[in-house]
């Protein structure tokens, strides 16, 4: 099937599960329902309805709409997009969707680069309680958010604006040591990169410093030798030259 049919198939298909044509079978979770064709109902209550109804969106669109009403310079905005994402990778892993998590991880590298240390600690407290802390997925991608912008979490001079967040980090430290463990691992690691980093540069300018020396000392031999050419034909021709001084000279 060509790649055209099957978009056409997907989209008919979630359109068939928008309008309930041809459906006798429904799934019911806090009393949103959706149907599809075959006998019987699933009732999924204690799930979130929007992140049930967008898990369904991907099983039959390969794809989920979050919607345009985000600002990506609105704190509050980046906050909510990022947790809405993460409400589907929990049902993705809880239901055992693995193409689920991915296009959540991939969907929440997306907008990372926008938080702030209020969205990272709602961010965090919530993946923390609701995924399991082995999770080599968006809780690792999370981790390495944190870890990269670990000066936002401990920050050199608190304020009173920030004192009530830094408790709620410590917070999130204490009651989730497993995540505590891997962040510090993590944070350790960026650093080790980032000193290697450093020690490849350093000594790539030391190297390049000795060879600015090399060719400093190469051109005061230049001059010296051309000096002494000079003093040569003028002594030669029985001329006083007149012979720029080095800085050697003064």
């Amino acid at each position: 099937m060509s790649k055209r049919d099957y978009s056409t198939f997907e989209e008919q298909h979630g359109a068939s599960l928008k309008s309930g044509d041809w459906s006798d079978f429904a799934i019911i979770c806090e009393g949103t329902k959706w149907q599809e064709s075959r006998e019987g109902k699933v009732d999924l209550t204690g799930d979130s309805p929007v992140a049930v109804g967008r898990m369904l969106d991907y099983l039959y669109t390969h794809a989920i709409d979050y919607g345009q009403d985000f600002d990506e310079q609105d704190k509050d905005s980046v906050t909510k997009r990022m947790l809405e994402i993460l409400a589907v990778y929990v049902l993705g892993d809880k239901y055992d969707v693995p193409g689920l998590r991915r296009y959540c991880k991939k969907s929440f590298e997306k907008v990372e680069n926008e938080t702030d240390d209020f969205c990272l600690l709602k961010l965090v407290a919530k993946a923390v309680a609701s995924i399991p802390p082995n999770d080599q997925q968006l809780l690792k991608a999370v981790i390495q958010s944190c870890a990269t912008n670990v000066d936002l979490i401990f920050s050199p001079t608190p304020t009173s604006d920030t004192f009530q967040t830094t408790l709620e980090w410590n917070n999130v430290f204490r009651e989730h040591p497993i995540f505590t463990t891997r962040l510090l691992q993590a944070v350790t690691a960026q650093s080790l990169d980032q000193a290697k980093t450093d020690e490849v540069f350093i000594k790539s300018l030391a190297k390049r410093l000795s060879e600015v020396n090399l060719e400093i000392k190469s051109l005061q031999e230049d001059l010296v030798s051309a000096r002494m050419n000079i003093s040569a034909l003028a002594k030669h021709f029985g001329v006083v030259p007149s012979v720029p001084r080095s800085p050697d000279d003064s």
